[in-house]
């Protein structure tokens, strides 16, 4: 027994291309939209961090140099502070590049990644 019902028919195929490049393209729009607000998120959270770091940088070079004319008055001699403020600063420098992998630097790979993929925030909350 032959159908000779129209639902039976083969669907229109340019109408089904059709369909699929409209999706095609509003998948492709909304992941355009999508990296382009984590993008902005990323370069906003960038640009707050480097005005905070130079505030900071700002107020440590200050307290150095008060730091370091306090301790030349103190000995009276100025170079003699400023060598030990600078000593000190080594010291940090050491101890930064003898633990930078495996505390700071997966750190900051953490926060990046944190900061694009905020959903994997609520992940690790909920462990």
């Amino acid at each position: 027994m032959a159908h000779d019902n129209k639902d039976d028919e083969i669907p229109d195929w340019s109408k089904v291309i059709e369909k699929v490049n409209e999706h095609v393209d509003t998948r492709m729009q909304y992941l355009r939209l999508l990296i382009t607000e984590k993008v902005a998120i990323m370069f906003s959270k960038m640009g707050s961090m480097f005005i905070l770091i130079g505030l900071f940088v700002l107020f440590f070079l200050f307290i150095s140099i008060s730091g370091a004319l306090w301790i030349g008055k103190y000995y009276e001699n100025y170079a003699l502070g400023f060598l030990m403020v600078s000593g000190f600063y080594f010291l940090i420098a050491i101890v930064y590049l003898l633990f930078r992998h495996s505390f700071f630097e997966k750190k900051m790979q953490d926060t990046v990644v944190n900061s694009l993929y905020p959903e994997n925030e609520e992940e690790d909350e909920d462990e």
